[in-house]
């Protein structure tokens, strides 16, 4: 049986009376509900101020798409290029957009004060004797509401919008790491692709050598068993030409996965040149100081901060205050009832949390040097890594290329001449190609160390 049946079923009279007391107390229950449960001043989307910007990489809206249409490439692919596909509709930065609505939805909800409770009680009811049925029944219709004390609601958006600024700031080192991996596997497919042309013009040379020593041996001033060495270093050649041919597909393969979208073969398209500037590590030294991971670090300890923060003021108890209009059905008649009430700390003060979040303040603190520290070293680290490629491939760009050109053509026309032996012909070869290699080598290595350090500073470097 429902209890609005209970109401107007036994006594006629004591029932009507009991709603049209009920019905009157309403707009003063509304207006204090309306009171006490108005909306709170709104928070920003990006926490107190605008969300981190980090010069060259221009970070998209948070309310970006989080499946955004995936781009395709054009046949003859530039860095631009790959660069643009990736970011359009790369996963991980959708995850780190959606993770950054959530944190602004909770920081929006955190500014909200505790919903008012509207609460129906019916007292001395079916019990015996006078209390039988509703005819001493006290019905009382109200709402409470509970007040934080002691800054909990301000503790609590401090919370919410440091953790804003923390997402931020996740997002941004999302976008660099996924530049950094895209940058390095164009760089890893343009220097395959030059890899894959030193190769075949190796494999030319060494081709003409055997032409030569073919010739040599028609004519009879050689032995047939120079020949055999002169094929053995052919195939030689053709085998690292075709692993260089591999080597491209497999980075096209890689690039493919990063973008999302299929890698057309007239790419890619670039320059392996040395980056002009030389890096000088105090110079960087100001950088290192606004690098996104110690940003994010530092908002992870303003979050923590207002986590301890927050638990000091959750010690002080919150008032419930209450406000109800109660009937009384054997005389008719009505009156308020007012309630007050805090809950005893008599078991619990809430001292050992206030306590535990202090200390991870502390341990934030310490991270925060560590990841400084570590951040230097790995800059330095850096820093003289691209030194001494720029160092290598000045020196062979110098000293090592042009004479290990002229030393080939010599040798080659010497062994036509019979001055020169197959054996001296091929080591020239060698060196030519060793050092071409070589010189390859030190570029990439120079680009992808400034790739690195650019991901780490969260700039580009001169």
């Amino acid at each position: 049986m429902r209890a609005t049946d209970l109401i107007i079923r036994p006594h006629t009279r004591a029932a009507h009376a009991s709603l049209r007391a009920s019905t009157s107390a309403l707009p003063l229950v509304a207006a204090l509900a309306a009171c006490v449960g108005q909306a709170t001043r709104p928070v920003p989307p990006h926490g107190d101020g605008p969300p981190p910007t980090v010069p060259g990489f221009e970070a998209p809206s948070a309310q970006e798409e989080v499946d955004p249409p995936a781009l395709a490439l054009p046949d003859a692919w530039t860095l631009a290029d790959v660069e643009a596909v990736a970011l359009a509709a790369h996963p991980s930065l959708a995850a780190a957009s959606a993770e950054l609505v959530a944190l602004q939805s909770e920081a929006a909800n955190a500014a909200r004060r505790p919903n008012p409770n509207l609460s129906l009680e019916f007292e001395d009811v079916g019990g015996s004797g006078a209390f039988e049925g509703f005819d001493a029944a006290q019905i009382t219709l109200g709402v409470s509401q509970t007040f934080e004390l002691g800054g909990k609601r301000a503790r609590r958006q401090e919370v919410a919008e440091a953790g804003v600024a923390r997402g931020q700031w996740a997002r941004v080192e999302a976008r660099l790491s996924l530049l950094r991996d895209v940058r390095a596997a164009f760089y890893s497919a343009l220097a395959a692709r030059e890899r894959l042309a030193l190769a075949a013009d190796d494999e030319r040379l060494v081709d003409r050598i055997h032409a030569a020593v073919a010739e040599r041996v028609d004519a009879g001033a050689t032995a047939r068993s120079e020949e055999r060495r002169a094929l053995v270093a052919l195939s030689e050649a053709r085998l690292t030409r075709m692993d260089a041919a591999q080597e491209l597909d497999a980075a096209r393969a890689q690039l493919a996965e990063l973008v999302g979208a299929p890698v057309p073969a007239g790419g890619p398209v670039g320059d392996l040149s040395l980056l002009q500037g030389e890096l000088d590590l105090s110079q960087l030294d100001a950088r290192i100081t606004t690098a996104p991971a110690l940003q994010r670090s530092a908002s992870a300890l303003r979050e923590l901060s207002a986590l301890a923060a927050l638990a000091d003021a959750a010690r002080s108890p919150d008032l419930d205050v209450g406000l109800g209009l109660r009937q009384y059905s054997d005389v008719d008649d009505h009156a308020f009832v007012i309630s007050l009430g805090l809950p005893l700390r008599a078991f619990n003060s809430g001292a050992d949390l206030a306590a535990a979040a202090r200390a991870r303040v502390v341990a934030e603190r310490r991270r925060g040097e560590a990841t400084r520290r570590a951040l230097r070293a790995e800059v330095a680290a850096l820093v003289a890594r691209a030194s001494a490629a720029r160092a290598t491939v000045e020196l062979i760009e110098a000293d090592v290329l042009p004479s290990v050109d002229g030393i080939v053509e010599a040798l080659e026309l010497g062994y036509r001449e019979g001055k020169r032996s197959l054996v001296e012909v091929l080591d020239a070869q060698r060196m030519r190609g060793d050092a071409r290699v070589r010189h390859l080598e030190a570029r990439i290595a120079h680009h992808l160390a400034r790739i690195e350090m650019e991901t780490l500073l969260g700039t580009p470097t001169p």
